[in-house]
């Protein structure tokens, strides 16, 4: 898990969902500040420091397994103020 270019190991379970996942997510990183509604789980790039697709919205209550992310797959926490808008994923944006 990346957070501000800082990799962290979290382990969690197949059966979890993002929203728990996220929660531990913030807990880890001690960004106890950061409401969960401003903060949410990308799949990311760490060799070019990019995010991609957002597992938000209805995505926060399915597991992993059902997501089919699996231990390969690099994932980053994006924060925002109360404030901004999430910016929007494009996947034909290359």
């Amino acid at each position: 898990m990346f957070h501000d270019r800082v990799e962290k190991n979290i382990k969690i379970r197949k059966n979890q969902t993002i929203r728990e996942f996220k929660a531990k997510v913030i807990e880890e990183f001690a960004l106890l500040e950061t409401a969960p509604e401003n903060a949410r789980i990308r799949a990311y790039d760490s060799f070019n420091d990019y995010f991609k697709e957002p597992y938000a919205g209805e995505n926060e209550d399915k597991t992993f397994e059902e997501l089919k992310i699996f231990n390969y797959k690099v994932l980053g926490l994006e924060c925002k103020k109360p404030e901004e808008n999430f910016s929007t994923y494009d996947p034909n944006l290359i």
